[in-house]
């Protein structure tokens, strides 16, 4: 079960040390903003590993079918929270 009242922040961070595990970037090449295929040079490859990455990270599941829209970090984050907030607090 996702944490309750994990931060932006920390979600951040998590996508963050994804990109740079996968793809071996220096941290100062990665902004909010940086477009995972044009800018940091990923693969849909690449994409698959850092959400199996951040699902084992944050103890959540990321559906690919609606992951692989997500181009940037910052929008990453968004879409992590966003699933965060709807997530059961009790087991089903």
């Amino acid at each position: 079960m996702p944490p309750e009242n994990v931060s932006r922040e920390a979600v951040y961070e998590k996508v963050r040390d994804a990109v740079i595990e996968v793809l071996g970037l220096p941290p100062e090449r990665i902004t909010p903003s940086s477009r995972y295929l044009e800018d940091l040079g990923a693969t849909s490859l690449d994409m698959a590993t850092m959400l199996v990455i951040l699902e084992q990270e944050l103890d959540i599941r990321l559906p690919v079918f609606e992951a692989r829209a997500l181009a940037t970090l910052e929008g990453t984050v968004e879409f992590i929270m966003q699933r965060i907030e709807a997530s059961p607090t009790d087991p089903a």
